[in-house]
């Protein structure tokens, strides 16, 4: 005789257990739907998908619509004038391959193009940065009377900032001097033809600027183009700064008159920096780029500013020029680089300096 629990219990077993089977088969079936139902999306999105470049100029018509249109528009976009955008590029042979990347691409692409022209040009900064020659007479002085009296020097030295992006736990170091902002501390050495002819780049914003130059010194690496007799600086404790000239009267005795006179010829590295940062925005705010690629645009913007300078007078230069025109002293490296920052105290250079001082009181005075 059947046990009726038995029973009981064996109906029960078997209907869960097709309950089970019920549900899989169901969660199966809902799988290959969806998954047939994805595909289907998927091929209709390739299909009727929005095309995001949808400009009627390619890269190439859009340079030639430049180049054939307002001096204005194209130095906007360019940053340079015309015949300096063609002479850069056929300098590099890459015209081809920058016109490409006018927006008829994917992100991809133009990011493809954009390092290999930044190490491209990063290459040419080695042949438009180059030191300055300590044997050269002429040092591109223009008032007569200083060019005769500081006849060895060759060019001013000075570091400036550089906006920079940094990752959030690394910014201590790069907020420079007192701003909540991140900067990288570039120094450079420029003649007074306002030509670059050492850049070291990619220190914190915080680092002095004779620390700066001490280690760049140090290190053989970056070959640093050291002057024979060393580095001229002002008089301590006298005035120098031009701004102390124009709000306090005249320079009075040999020291301030040399200052001034320092000071004015120390000038033409601020305005070359004036010149960089009026030309290309990204200096004054950086984009996230790897902080290596940062460097590496700085470098590129140097370049780019010393070929323009040596193949036309743009019209920044002009403007920069115009503006730094004093009336009054003329501005004035002694196989030596002018600077205000870095005391490096030799006997030689402080008799030199007196000497000189003692000219320009005579001059002057």
């Amino acid at each position: 005789m059947e046990n009726p629990s038995h029973h009981s219990n064996s109906s029960s077993s078997s209907s869960s257990s097709e309950d089970e089977d019920t549900k899989l088969e169901v969660t199966r079936v809902l799988k290959r739907r969806l998954v047939v139902l994805l595909l289907k999306l998927l091929r209709d999105s390739s299909i009727n998908k929005e095309r995001v470049s949808t400009s009627s100029f390619t890269g190439s018509l859009f340079i030639q619509e430049l180049l054939n249109g307002s001096s204005s528009t194209c130095y906007e976009l360019m940053r340079m004038e015309k015949h300096g955008f063609i002479s850069l590029c056929h300098i590099h042979n890459l015209r081809n391959r920058l016109i490409k990347n006018r927006f008829q691409h994917s992100s991809q692409t133009i990011h493809k193009y954009f390092h290999e022209v930044l190490v491209a040009m990063v290459n040419f900064s080695k042949e438009m940065i180059t030191p300055p020659s300590f044997n050269d007479s002429s040092n591109g002085i223009s008032n007569r009377r200083l060019r005769q009296i500081f006849k060895d020097a060759v060019g001013a030295i000075d570091g400036t900032l550089i906006h920079a992006c940094i990752p959030t736990n690394q910014q201590v170091p790069y907020r420079g001097r007192g701003r909540g902002e991140c900067f990288q501390n570039v120094m450079a050495v420029c003649d007074f033809d306002m030509i670059f002819r050492f850049v070291v780049v990619g220190w914190e914003g915080t680092a002095h600027d004779s620390r700066v130059l001490t280690e760049t010194i140090r290190n053989p690496q970056h070959n640093f183009p050291m002057p024979p007799s060393g580095f001229m600086a002002p008089y301590r404790n006298v005035r120098y700064w031009l701004s102390d000239f124009r709000s306090g009267g005249k320079a009075v005795g040999k020291e301030e008159i040399f200052n001034q006179c320092h000071a004015r010829l120390r000038n033409v590295i601020e305005r070359a920096f004036g010149v960089v940062k009026a030309r290309f925005p990204i200096l004054k705010r950086m984009a996230p780029y790897s902080f290596t690629t940062q460097t590496k645009i700085v470098m590129t913007c140097f370049s780019i500013h010393n070929f323009l300078r040596q193949i036309s007078m743009d019209r920044l230069f002009s403007n920069m020029t115009m503006k730094w025109n004093w009336k009054v002293t003329m501005p004035i490296k002694i196989k030596t680089q002018l600077q205000a920052f870095f005391d490096i105290d030799q006997e030689f250079m402080q008799q030199f300096r007196n000497q000189i001082a003692n000219e320009l009181f005579q001059v002057f005075s």
